[in-house]
């Protein structure tokens, strides 16, 4: 019995090893024709980007994670002509001039999986474009039978060296007859988390307007990582939401969710102004953070929305204004906006606003008009039901003269009056911070002084040589206190 029990566990064992092995052994290879029809295919969706490439361009490699039940493989596309036209996006209310988009690529990398219909989109490297106002909306101007020269001239550069992602589901673009809604959505859906990288990111935007002159504005960027946790049902209530999807989004946001969760964390950022050719302005900032939400609150049966802002190191060029450069020195500038307590039926009412907005468009009928002033109306109410509660923080600014840290908190209660709370804000060492000033010498003394005034003024010096500030706004009359005393403006 025994060696029979053994017998039967070396024969399980064997076949599992085989069936592993006839998972994972080698992948059936990939034509190119089939890379080509699945490129005719993406084309045939509405999203307004065609892509062209000839079978040469194109390499196939056979991803080794897959197995020959679900093969997948990597194309990769070299050099492909693409285009974009945004018209498309009519479909979901969003009212645009028809014109497209010619792109420069270095190359477009999908993942794809033919046996499941599979398709993602890993990287896209060496994407540039160009484009002017007077090409983009000549025609639109032409039909209102203006002349395009009453357009300024624009012109509009843009790129990039790499963007990859660590996994975008985008196979909805398959599926035949597909509207832009339906893609929208169910791409979405199947990407709640997302994560993606952009490198050498660059804008470059010139003017020329008769009586200013020419202007151009340049901005690069060295790293953009950034994240993004959102869910199906929010995009839904966005895009074209239906009656009966307004019923169904309103019973999902009676038990509160994370909705969506967006990250952005930038290095490496540069902005720089010229007019006429005249370097005039230059921004550098080391590194910007940046985050906004909108999530379950802490008391149940609410959401929370927040924006969080964290800059370091930026420093100001401006020849023109010493003082501007002065005050462009931040070592660091820690910023937290939160709206709390915020009920899903204002919730649910912003989004229908927002919706009717989008809808309506440019429509400035008597109806339309009516229509925004009644959400509008149920908004306001909605608010005074709510009594969100409103907080922020700035904690800290460090600045090249000083240090400031402050938070408040306030309710909203009604509308006629100012949501009572409490703000408070401390300057560090303001006998260092007056030395400081002094020694910049960029004032003449009359303003130095007054500027100087006001600071003590407001804030009270502390036993630690610290300037502090209260700010109160109270239910009853006269409502408004600095430093508990009656305030007006």
């Amino acid at each position: 019995m025994r060696k029979k029990a053994i017998v039967i566990l070396a024969l399980w064992i064997v076949s599992g090893i085989l069936i592993f092995n006839g998972c994972k052994g080698k992948l059936p290879v990939l034509e190119k024709e089939k890379a080509v029809d699945l490129i005719k295919r993406i084309n045939a969706a509405p999203t307004g980007f065609q892509i062209e490439a000839d079978a040469s361009a194109i390499a196939i490699e056979a991803d080794p994670k897959s197995s020959k039940r679900t093969p997948r493989y990597f194309i990769a596309i070299s050099e492909p002509k693409i285009t974009f036209n945004p018209s498309v996006f009519e479909e979901i209310y969003f009212p645009i001039p028809e014109f497209v988009l010619d792109f420069d690529c270095e190359k477009v990398v999908l993942h794809y999986g033919p046996e499941d219909s599979y398709l993602g989109l890993t990287s896209v490297s060496g994407l540039s474009f160009e484009m002017n106002t007077q090409d983009i909306l000549g025609p639109s101007v032409e039909k209102m039978k203006t002349s395009t020269k009453e357009i300024p001239k624009a012109s509009f550069k843009f790129s990039y060296g790499e963007f990859s992602l660590d996994k975008l589901d985008i196979s909805p673009i398959l599926k035949e007859d597909a509207t832009l809604y339906e893609l929208i959505t169910k791409v979405a859906s199947l990407n709640q988390s997302v994560k993606t990288k952009l490198e050498k990111f660059n804008v470059e935007v010139n003017t020329e307007i008769e009586k200013t002159g020419t202007h151009q504005i340049k901005i690069s960027v060295d790293n953009i990582l950034s994240g993004m946790d959102i869910d199906p049902d929010f995009v839904k209530s966005i895009y074209g939401q239906t009656e009966e999807g307004k019923e169904k989004f309103a019973e999902l946001l009676k038990e509160p969710r994370t909705l969506f969760d967006v990250s952005l964390d930038a290095e490496g950022i540069s902005f720089s102004y010229k007019k006429d050719g005249k370097e005039k302005a230059e921004v550098i900032l080391d590194r910007v953070k940046f985050g906004e939400y909108l999530r379950p609150s802490k008391e149940k049966g609410f959401y929370n929305f927040g924006i969080a802002v964290d800059l370091q190191d930026s420093s100001l060029i401006y020849a023109e204004n010493k003082v501007l450069e002065i005050l462009g020195k931040i070592k660091q500038l820690k910023k937290e906006f939160n709206i709390d307590h915020l009920s899903p039926s204002l919730i649910q009412t912003y989004i229908e606003l927002m919706n009717i907005s989008q809808s309506l468009g440019m429509e400035a009928s008597e109806e339309a008009a009516a229509e925004m002033s009644a959400y509008g109306l149920k908004m306001m109410n909605e608010l005074i039901q709510s009594k969100p509660i409103i907080s922020f923080s700035l904690s800290p600014l460090e600045h090249y003269l000083g240090k400031l840290e402050a938070e408040g908190q306030f309710q909203i209660h009604q509308l006629q009056a100012p949501p009572p709370g409490k703000a408070t804000a401390t300057l560090y060492d303001l006998a260092g911070l007056e030395d400081r000033i002094k020694k910049e010498n960029i004032l003449q003394a009359e303003k130095l002084k007054g500027i100087l005034d006001i600071i003590r003024q407001y804030f009270v010096e502390d036993k630690k040589g610290n300037g502090k500030l209260t700010f109160e706004v109270r239910e009853e009359e006269p409502y408004l206190f600095l430093n508990d005393k009656p305030f007006k403006f």
